[in-house]
């Protein structure tokens, strides 16, 4: 009987799904590697498609065109389509995210401005604030490990989060030279209220030959820019048996990485549910890139859903693989297992939980496909 063997063994057993998919995943990668002698790397080069948005729309008026290659945003090198959205969600207007050093020089300014308000007490109701000018030039400077530590809300990075106090002070507040307060705050609240305003986007692109600095781009609340863009993957060498492997298994870390990045995201608000797809979609794309693109495109989505496969039944989540996993783990910690009745319970209500997520997802598949709002 399962429930007789050592823990060790059971946790053998539940694995058997997640390696199988893990060795499926290097298998066809290095099938791969070993017909066409390349991979593609982590990074691609990014490049302008087509501009969709409205007439009206700030990146009109930054000389960007269609064609560009886009090379740098705020100094950091663009590397995968993902950086464009990323830069624009970070520097939209009211971001709710404000740098340390920013807030302290704000803080300085308003105590110079204010010397007769104490700077560690709470300020009284009904107190005039003489507040600094609203500069809207903040540069942020990140990339994927900038929204990890967004997602986990994470002291140790450069940015911080507004709380809901200074979020509604920033928003009656703005372009103004002074207010009255209607309730308790402290000065440190308002130097984050204040420091929260518009980041500009400094993009250089390389068209013809020459890198080409636009003008500044100020994203509006919304976050979106409203252009097309479209990737060409650099490719790594695979001529040898060695580097196959290497190779291989390098590509699989990056696609890793990237999954348990599109997850932190998802749990942490930077990815909005109606982003989260299944098979339906994934049927669909995967018959569009081999019909656009051939066999082998095919095959490399066919290790990464392999690959995804893994990841989400590792989740700790009763029903999966990972939660059976969990649950061994606590059995080894306690000495002796869990109710078999609780564990059914847990399980049955999980198991519900994952056929409304389903269900969710297909609603989600069929939408993106009646709109076609995927690529």
């Amino acid at each position: 009987r399962f429930q007789n063997k050592p823990v060790w063994q059971r946790a053998i057993i539940v694995s058997a799904g997640v390696f199988a998919n893990v060795v499926t995943a290097v298998l066809i990668v290095m099938l791969v590697a070993t017909f066409i002698h390349k991979l593609p790397s982590r990074e691609s080069n990014v490049f302008i498609n087509k501009i969709i948005a409205e007439a009206s729309a700030p990146v009109h008026s930054i000389g960007l065109k269609e064609g560009d290659q886009l090379y740098e945003i705020n100094g950091t090198k663009v590397t995968n389509v993902t950086y464009l959205s990323t830069f624009s969600r970070g520097s939209k207007k009211f971001n709710d995210l404000v740098e340390k050093e920013r807030v302290a020089q704000k803080f300085d300014d308003l105590k110079k401005l204010n010397p007769e308000i104490a700077s560690d007490k709470d300020i009284e109701i009904g107190t005039k604030i003489i507040l600094p000018e609203f500069d809207d030039e903040r540069s942020i400077e990140y990339s994927n490990n900038y929204l990890i530590g967004l997602a986990r809300n994470n002291s140790k990075m450069n940015t911080k989060k507004l709380n809901e106090l200074q979020i509604n002070l920033r928003n009656k507040i703005y372009n103004k030279k002074e207010f009255v307060t209607d309730e308790k705050m402290t000065l440190n609240d308002v130097a984050f209220a204040v420091s929260d305003t518009v980041a500009p986007l400094n993009i250089t692109v390389k068209r013809n030959d020459e890198f080409v600095q636009l003008k500044p781009l100020y994203v509006d609340e919304s976050g979106m820019i409203g252009v097309e863009q479209s990737y060409q993957p650099i490719m790594r060498k695979t001529t040898t048996l060695k580097s196959i492997f290497v190779e291989s298994v390098k590509y699989l870390y990056d696609q890793t990485s990237l999954m348990i990045l599109s997850l932190i995201m998802l749990f942490g608000g930077q990815v909005p549910f109606k982003e989260l797809h299944g098979i339906v979609l994934i049927t669909k794309i995967g018959s569009d890139i081999i019909s656009s693109s051939g066999i082998v495109n095919g095959l490399m989505l066919t290790a990464m859903i392999s690959l995804n496969l893994a990841i989400m039944n590792l989740l700790p989540i009763p029903a999966l693989d990972g939660g059976h996993l969990l649950f061994l783990l606590f059995e080894k910690i306690r000495g002796k297992a869990l109710d078999e009745k609780m564990l059914e319970k847990i399980s049955s209500f999980c198991f519900i939980l994952l056929l409304v997520l389903m269900v969710l997802v297909l609603f989600n598949d069929v939408y993106a496909l009646i709109t076609k709002q995927y690529g």
